[in-house]
């Protein structure tokens, strides 16, 4: 019994550049302003879990409004497992900004289970990183 697949549109460089210049553009974009709001240029600073909290929520609206407007079928989601690397993801990389921010700002050194609690999430990625690397690729 054969698989039956949707039809994948044709690949296009032109549309794949240009959506990699977008999402850089909204990178930098939204960098400068985490840059601008965590210091005292525009007013009070923010704190860097607020800053954080902001870019995660900014992201959140940005995919909604994207999923309303194109209407993508959903099929099979593990919805509690996507919640969980969403939440883990965000609590990673909030904890080591924060604590970079306090290296780098207030000269503060890290206590150990916060470099070892950064040196288990970095790990993590380096490990993904190489078995997606030798997993083999799939054929749609």
């Amino acid at each position: 019994m054969e698989t039956r697949h949707p039809p994948q549109p044709p690949e296009s460089p032109v549309a794949a550049a240009a959506f990699i210049l977008v999402a850089s553009a909204l990178i930098a974009g939204t960098t400068l302003l985490a840059k601008l709001v965590g210091q005292d240029h525009l007013g009070a600073p923010l704190h860097p879990l607020q800053i954080s909290h902001g870019r995660f929520l900014f992201a959140f609206l940005a995919i909604s409004g994207a999923v309303l407007a194109l209407r993508p079928g959903f099929h099979q989601v593990h919805w509690q497992l996507h919640v969980a690397r969403s939440a883990a993801g965000w609590l990673g990389i909030s904890l080591m900004f924060a604590g970079l921010y306090d290296f780098i700002g207030f000269s503060v050194i890290p206590a150990a289970t916060s470099l070892l609690g950064a040196g288990i999430i970095i790990a993590g990625g380096v490990i993904l990183a190489g078995r997606e690397a030798r997993a083999p690729r799939r054929r749609n």
